[in-house]
């Protein structure tokens, strides 16, 4: 049973790895997290104290797939060595299409 520590685990490793990324290149940061610039600078700024109030007080993940779910499925159904260049094909794609608008 999932219970509310292995959502704060979640929580919390999201957030140190953000803190970290954005902490040594934020571009490459967002595009891992897809978070914004804005909010991961801010994670950045964030030490362990803070991270771990923060945490203690969700009881929700913090972020969400990347892919929509005809994405995931697809992902999911891909032959082993095929999903990394298909996440990075998606993900560009999406990248474009909303720059686009």
């Amino acid at each position: 049973m999932v219970d509310k520590r292995d959502i704060q685990q979640l929580n919390r490793l999201y957030l140190l790895i953000a803190q970290r990324l954005a902490s040594q290149d934020l571009d490459f940061a967002c595009q891992v997290t897809g978070a914004s610039r804005s909010v991961l600078a801010r994670i950045g700024e964030l030490s362990v104290t803070d991270i771990e109030e923060l945490n203690g007080e969700l009881n929700f993940i913090l972020f969400k797939p990347r892919l929509n779910e005809g994405g995931l499925l697809k992902l999911i159904e891909l032959p082993t060595g095929t999903r990394g260049s298909f996440m990075s094909s998606a993900l560009m794609t999406k990248k474009a299409t909303h720059e686009a608008a």
